[in-house]
Order: structure tokens, then sequence, then C-alpha cells
């Protein structure tokens, strides 16, 4: 007995569109879908998240031939893309902090390849960015991700964004926030060193005949980790406020595209 398969086209479709806004804030957010998150277990979540919210949508008529598809599901990765960089700028800003710091330290030639960034990064960056994963998973971030994601096909239906001026707003709302979360985050450590350069160059003032360059460079190393360990609550507290602040960003940013 032969079995007879039939694809609904047009359910086909819906569910393509649905899969790329999924896919789209997947992959750009950091914690969920970054380059060392592997492709099947990115693409797995992406197609599990998307066949559990295409039940709910509220049904929409099929693009009608393969370039209204096309159209359409470029729309979605907008959409996708707009919600995940959200995410993405509250870990730049992080990531920034991390890259200051480590510069001032004196560990600018120290650095490694990032899977993350797929660039060298300082390690105090990498080390920061992980801790800042940890603490978004314990506020619960993914979650407030997945339930933004879910809101925004009632807020934006498929196929049915408008990218208009609010957005690009939102967007440079969000790049203004990573230099000031990143300044802000290393403020402490830039001013030990301050203070630091300060002192030696009035040691090396006092005692000429001493090796100051032998002294600086442990020295400076030593009050920078000092320093970034008694101000690591500062970035748990800058993180708790990015995640909460989040919530608005996605309702601002959603409101622009519908």
């Amino acid at each position: 007995m032969n079995a007879t398969w039939q694809i609904d086209l047009g359910l086909a479709a819906r569910f393509a569109l649905v899969l790329a806004r999924v896919a789209a804030v997947i992959s750009l957010t950091p914690v969920l879908g970054g380059s060392v998150v592997p492709r099947p277990v990115k693409v797995g979540l992406s197609v599990a998240i998307a066949l559990l919210l295409f039940p709910r949508l509220t049904a929409v008529g099929a693009p009608a031939n393969l370039l209204a598809l096309a159209v359409g599901v470029g729309g979605e990765i907008v959409v996708g893309a707009l919600i995940g960089f959200v995410v993405a700028a509250l870990f730049a800003g992080v990531q920034l902090a991390g890259q200051t710091i480590a510069a001032q330290m004196g560990f600018a030639a120290a650095s490694q390849f990032d899977p993350m960034t797929h660039a060298n990064s300082m390690v105090v960056g990498q080390f920061q960015f992980v801790l800042a994963g940890l603490i978004f998973f314990a506020l619960g971030g993914h979650l407030r991700v997945i339930e933004a994601l879910a809101a925004s096909f009632t807020r934006v239906p498929l196929a049915a964004a408008h990218l208009g001026g609010g957005a690009l707003q939102e967007l440079f709302d969000l790049t203004e926030a990573v230099f000031v979360a990143g300044l802000s985050i290393a403020a402490p450590v830039i001013a030990a060193m301050i203070l630091t350069h300060i002192g030696l160059g009035i040691l090396a003032r006092t005692l000429p005949q001493m090796n100051v360059f032998l002294v600086a460079f442990p020295l400076q190393i030593a009050v920078g980790l000092a320093t970034l360990g008694l101000t690591l609550p500062l970035l748990a507290w800058w993180m708790g406020r990015g995640v909460n602040e989040m919530d608005g960003h996605f309702v601002h940013l959603l409101s622009s595209l519908s």
C-alpha cells in the first residue's frame, strides 16, 4: 500500500516566514546562537521554537509566489535581527569594557582568538563576556528574549513589518548604550590605572636611580586585577539593569515596526 504525502504549500510558506524570524533572533543572540554554538544546535533550537509558536499564530494569507515569499522571508529576517540586536548590544557593551580594561592593564599584546567574534580578543574581555552570559541566564534573560519573540508575532504580523525612523532611532540609542555601558563598567579600573601611573611618575622623579619600568608592569597588573575583582558587582548590576531594560527596548522596537 503506497502512502501519498500531500504538502500544503501555503502552510509551508507561512512556517518558512516564522522560521526566518526565529532563526534571525537565535543567530544574533550571543548566548543562544553565537558562533561558538554548533550549527545543528542553532538549527534545532530555531525549528523547535518555530514549531511551538506556529500553531498559536493568527492565520495570514500565504505569499502569492516565490518572489513574494523571498521578500517576506527577507523582512522577517530583518525583524528577527532587530530583536536579536537588543541582546547583542548588551553583551557588546560588556565586551567593550573588558577590552578597555585589558588594554589599560597592559594586556594589549596578550590576545587570543575568540570564537564568539571570530577576532583576536583579550582574556579579560572573554572572562567578562562569559560572566555576563552566566548572569544573563541567572536573571532569566533568555526567557525574556523568547517572550519578546512570541509577542512580536502579535505586534508585527507576518510579512507586515514597516521599517521606519523609529526603528532606526532605537538602533542609534542601543549603539550609544554600548559605549556608555563599556565606559561605565571600565571606569573604576581606568581611574585606578591613572592613579597608578601618576604614583609611578612621582616615584620616578623622587628616585631617579630606580628602574620604574621594571616595577610598573607587574604593579599595574596587580592593581588592575584587584580593582577588577572589587568591581565585579558593578558588572552584575549593569547586566541586571540591561536585562530589565530589554523589555522596554523590545516594546519600542516592535511598535516602530508595526
